[in-house]
């Protein structure tokens, strides 16, 4: 096994865990759906993390050719994503019955947010990773979702006001869509 197949078990661990726990939670909102009422806008940053999930797993397997030596450093920065992301959707929505009000809408603003604060993270550290694994700037076009997705978060996280968060909330998805559209590969070999 070679370093990089290590490398990529390890966050695959961590990337599948993170995926578990989200479906696990949805699955959960869903058959509680005739106790609890469903919102849709933590349905829309579920449906976000996942598909930065599955698009950070995805990216992954790209990185062989980019880094010929691995240290503890780079293994670090991946591992710290893959954290970010499994603390995103392991804390937007509740993980057992009974753990959110009346609906989901005020799970979401009294903890679910906390899943957004990871999130940010997520997005802050991609800035760094992208710089050391790809060699890539912060000033590149490919960053512009990372940055348009990092201000997003931290103005879902300022304000209260529900027409702020619904504006933003859709405008993350779609920056996520095109996000995952311009940063993935479309086959590897």
């Amino acid at each position: 096994m070679t370093a990089f197949e290590m490398v990529a078990l390890a966050v695959s661990f961590i990337l599948g865990l993170g995926i578990t726990h989200l479906l696990s939670s949805s699955v959960l909102v869903f058959r509680g759906r005739r106790q609890y009422r469903i919102h849709w806008m933590p349905a829309i940053w579920v449906l976000c993390i996942f598909m930065l999930q599955i698009q950070f797993w995805w990216s992954i397997f790209g990185l062989s050719p980019f880094v010929k030596a691995w240290t503890l450093v780079r293994f670090g920065v991946l591992l710290i994503s893959a954290l970010t992301l499994f603390l995103a959707g392991a804390l937007v929505l509740p993980g057992r019955r009974g753990e959110y009000g009346e609906d989901l809408l005020s799970y979401f603003t009294a903890d679910g947010r906390w899943g957004l604060a990871a999130l940010g993270a997520y997005h802050l550290e991609c800035i760094v990773a992208n710089a050391m694994l790809f060699g890539s700037g912060p000033g590149q076009l490919q960053s512009v979702p990372v940055w348009v997705g990092l201000v997003l978060v931290a103005g879902m996280l300022a304000t209260k006001r529900r027409g702020a968060q619904f504006a933003m909330t859709i405008a993350f998805l779609v920056n996520v869509m095109i996000g995952v559209a311009v940063m993935s590969t479309p086959a590897y070999r």
